[in-house]
């Protein structure tokens, strides 16, 4: 018995292995992080380009409401020749809205009209039609016929712009 209890107090206690360390963590972490960043981006996107959306939609709601103040001025029986001049400031600030440049708002003329045409998706014939904007706005007593055959153009356009 001596010797078994010699040799048993030779025995040392169980030692417990060091505690797991946090870092580095495993794979299934790394990969449930880059998940998440990849949704809370994905979210933000999804968000910007849904408000986007809306403004775009108030803004065409907007101007098309304008497009129709102007058409019932233009059809009054006193017709209001601003008018011209008002559906001219209109389309210039459509085409400035959506404008990539910054120096759109010193584009006159020609190049103004192509850019515009550019802006609605207007086709050769549209864009014929849409000189008289280069002129009439600027008389005393405009053609409001010629402007008048713009608007559903206009307001076409408008209803399928981005």
């Amino acid at each position: 018995m001596d010797k078994l209890a010699t040799l048993l107090s030779q025995l040392r206690d169980i030692e417990s292995p060091p505690p797991v360390s946090w870092w580095p963590p495993a794979i299934g972490w790394w990969l449930l992080l880059g998940c998440m960043l990849l949704a809370i981006a994905g979210g933000i996107w999804l968000w910007r380009f849904l408000q986007r959306k809306r403004q775009r939609r108030q803004l065409q709601q907007l101007i098309l409401q304008e497009l129709q103040q102007i058409e019932a001025s233009m059809q009054a029986p006193q017709p209001d020749f601003a008018a011209a001049m008002e559906l001219s400031i209109l389309l210039r600030r459509l085409y400035l809205t959506s404008a990539p440049n910054r120096n759109a708002a010193g584009i006159i003329g020609e190049p103004w009209l192509a850019q515009l045409s550019q802006c609605l998706s207007l086709t050769h014939e549209e864009q014929l039609s849409f000189h008289s904007l280069l002129t009439e706005p600027y008389r005393a007593q405009p053609n409001l016929g010629d402007l008048q055959t713009l608007l559903p153009t206009i307001r076409e356009r408008l209803r399928h712009w981005p």
